[in-house]
Order: structure tokens, then sequence, then C-alpha cells
């Protein structure tokens, strides 16, 4: 099941118990405190054996041990 809704992704809570999360070319556009925000929110949304697609100028920083 897909599921498609307005979300900001920095202020509304996050989504839960997700498969997927694809956020390509999203990273590139906030500042450091906004991308590890923003990456905590992907880490607690992800199953476990869920799969976080960057694009590939993006990259996990300090946060990569959470993925």
């Amino acid at each position: 099941m897909v599921v498609f809704a307005p979300h900001n992704l920095l202020s509304d809570p996050a989504f839960t118990k997700l498969d997927l999360i694809s956020c390509r070319n999203v990273l590139i556009y906030l500042k450091p405190h906004g991308q590890e925000k923003l990456l905590r929110n992907f880490n607690y949304g992800l199953l476990p054996e869920g799969l976080l697609f960057l694009g590939s100028s993006e990259g996990l920083s300090q946060l990569s041990g959470f993925f």
C-alpha cells in the first residue's frame, strides 16, 4: 500500500513503520542542523529492514551508523 500526503519534513511528526523512504536531492537544500533532524526522523520512521534512498550528492555524515 502507498500513501501520498502533504507533509512538512522538518515540523510534522515522522511517519512510522515505513519500508522505504525516497528522499533524493532534498538534504542538499537544508542546513546541517536541518539535515540531522530529518535523518533522525527517517531513522525513527524506518523499519529495521527498511531502505533509505538519497541522491548521489547527499550523505549521512555523522549518522551513518544509524542506517
